[in-house]
């Protein structure tokens, strides 16, 4: 938030000083009678630490008393801490001497204590401008967001392919779908139509079994694709889409259920929540937005419509699920570095 607040103050005329911190922002003007700033703080990850506040700004004012000798008599300073707890945030800035406001990021509200100064030249209006007016643009940013690139492309390739076999038949009846290309065991194990593994996993039943996995798909894969990056994110996803198949023939070969005809993304996308389970597991003190509740969420989309159902291949989930793991941990160390990691599953 500090980087979108910086930029829209830099649209009301104030100047940005660069500093190395992600966590800080520094908004400045020159006036006739001196110079005064903004430091924006992100305490969002606990960056404050307790008698921190004073030196941080202390720090801010002698930079820029140093950048502009001019002005270097009055440089007056006010810090604008954006976190999540302000009650453990509040508690950290005790016995602060300089004057500070908050602003609780999720609420998007700006918090102005009664020991603290009311008003600090023209930013409190700035400040609440920023926070009406951009909240509107903020959740277009977010549903911006959610279509990353190959993802995107695997939900409308999943779309398309349903509207076309709707036209042609009866999506819910499996034997049409096996003739559009679902997978059944004894096609791949005696007529070695091998193709079926990966065909199947672009295939539905009818309206909602596609709508439940293209919810799950959105949300599970977005994290992912940022994580690995595009191009690995898309091998990333055929593994899971061929191996979550190979299971499930595997399965009801060995069960002797050789009529059976499957069809479906619900195998591939179980792969990613394993390989987004993985991340979570290995990055959660860093994790803040992806949690283990909002992932058994989407799990549970696909759990959902696939138990007790003949035509949804149960195998397929339960392998998809743990060789998506398997690869995630392989992803992990073929791809891009930690940070980007972190990144995704906080992004």
């Amino acid at each position: 938030m500090i980087t979108k607040l910086s930029q829209f103050l830099s649209t009301k005329g104030y100047l940005a000083l660069a500093v190395r911190e992600k966590e800080l922002g520094v908004s400045f003007k020159v006036t006739a009678q001196g110079l005064y700033f903004a430091c924006l703080i992100d305490d969002t990850e606990d960056f404050l630490k307790p008698g921190m506040l004073d030196d941080v700004l202390y720090t801010v004012a002698h930079i820029l008393a140093d950048k502009y000798p001019k002005y270097s008599a009055v440089v007056e300073g006010h810090a604008v801490i954006v976190t999540e707890e302000p009650t453990r945030t509040r508690k950290k800035c005790e016995g602060a001497r300089c004057s500070y406001w908050m602003i609780q990021r999720s609420a998007r509200r700006l918090m102005i204590f009664d020991d603290m100064r009311p008003d600090y030249y023209d930013l409190k209006p700035v400040i609440d401008e920023f926070l009406s007016t951009s909240a509107i643009s903020i959740m277009l940013s977010q549903a911006k967001e959610l279509f990353t690139p190959v993802n995107t492309a695997l939900i409308i390739i999943n779309i398309l392919l349903f509207i076309v076999a709707e036209c042609m038949g009866n999506t819910k009846d499996a034997w049409f779908l096996y003739s559009f290309g679902a997978k059944n065991s004894a096609a791949v194990v005696y007529l070695k139509e091998y193709w079926r593994l990966f065909t199947c996993a672009f295939l539905h039943f009818g309206v909602a079994h596609l709508l439940y996995n293209m919810v799950a798909l959105l949300y599970l894969g977005r994290p992912v694709e940022k994580a690995f990056g595009s191009v690995a994110y898309a091998a990333f996803y055929v593994l899971c889409a061929l191996s979550s198949s190979a299971v499930s023939t595997i399965w009801y070969f060995y069960r002797g259920d050789l009529l059976a005809v499957s069809a479906g993304a619900s195998g591939a996308i179980c792969g990613v929540a394993g390989g987004l389970a993985w991340l979570m597991i290995k990055y959660r003190k860093g994790n803040r937005n992806f949690s283990i509740l909002r992932w058994l969420i989407f799990v549970g989309l696909i759990a959902f419509q696939g138990f007790g159902s003949q035509n949804v291949d149960n195998a397929a989930h339960i392998g998809g699920l743990v060789c998506g793991f398997l690869f995630g941990i392989l992803f992990t160390f073929l791809t891009r570095s930690n940070k980007k990691h972190r990144e995704a599953l906080n992004g």
